[in-house]
């Protein structure tokens, strides 16, 4: 989980970025400006980021930056928004695939298992 939490941490804010340009421009932003000014900011949070520094203040930027109206921030960056169908998929690679190959087996006693190498 601490790796996992510091890829989120590292990569969530480049993808976060159409989402946040979006939402900039619903709240009343010109999205020519906000869109170069994402540009600028994600190029220097990345060379930050590949230089050595320890966390990605992309959205630290953003929120400082005069250009961008105030936004739910955090709210646009809710990591589930981010997955997609992957929660769909796996229900249905196990209701396809895991389920029947359970039911094939199930009379199986996983005390009788022993592998040797």
């Amino acid at each position: 989980p601490p790796v996992i939490a510091r890829h989120v941490a590292e990569q969530l804010p480049f993808m976060a970025t159409e989402n946040l340009l979006m939402a900039a421009v619903q709240a009343g932003g010109d999205r020519q400006v906000l869109h170069e000014r994402i540009r600028v900011h994600s190029m220097d949070a990345a060379a930050r980021l590949k230089a050595g520094g320890e966390s990605n203040d992309l959205i630290e930027r953003l929120r400082n930056d005069a250009a961008f109206p105030k936004l739910d921030f955090d709210d646009v960056m809710e990591p589930s928004r981010f997955t997609g169908r992957s929660s769909a998929q796996v229900d249905e690679f196990i209701a396809a695939e895991v389920e029947p190959i359970r039911r094939r087996f199930s009379g199986l006693s996983e005390d009788a298992i022993e592998i040797r190498v």
